[in-house]
């Protein structure tokens, strides 16, 4: 064996640990104090933070829609990154789906810019009663379909 153990384990990373000063240990190990990694961390089986307290934290790089920071194993191309300085967003198969912006809009599909407090970009459609507070504003023809189609609805005031 060419590199140090602590138990009688071999490891089975023996294309990692060879050299001879290497260290594999079998059984617990409990750091009580900070630990430096220089290079990468490697997990195989369960990953327990444990309880972060409320001082401590955890950071992780902005990633991008086709490489999230929080991310899945099995779908590393879905989950949560940050594209710009506070801001917050979603991707699904390396696509941004949904982003909310600095200051607090929303946007689905939006192809990354949000300009109102909820945007959409491509068809939505909604399945129960809505309540306007305020002025609809239509940029094309509203239309009806489906099996209401044939229900009538009131416009009630246009703003021109």
């Amino acid at each position: 064996v060419g590199y140090s153990r602590f138990g009688s384990n071999t490891t089975s990373y023996s294309s990692f640990l060879s050299a001879a000063n290497d260290l594999l240990i079998s059984g617990d190990f409990e750091v009580d104090g900070k630990a430096f990694f220089d290079g990468g961390v490697s997990v195989s089986g369960a990953f327990d933070v444990g309880t972060i307290a409320s001082a401590s934290l955890f950071y992780a790089d902005s990633g991008t829609a086709s490489s999230p920071s929080f991310s899945f194993r099995s779908d590393q191309d879905t989950g949560t990154y940050r594209p710009a300085v506070n801001q917050l967003a979603f991707s699904t198969l390396g696509i941004e789906r949904l982003r909310i912006d600095t200051s607090g809009n929303v946007g689905i599909n939006s192809g990354g810019s949000v300009d109102t407090k909820f945007e959409v970009g491509g068809t939505a459609s909604i399945s129960g009663a809505t309540t306007l507070g305020s002025t609809l504003s239509v940029v094309s023809a509203i239309t009806q379909s489906g099996a209401n189609a044939s229900n009538s609805f009131a416009v009630v005031h246009i703003l021109l």
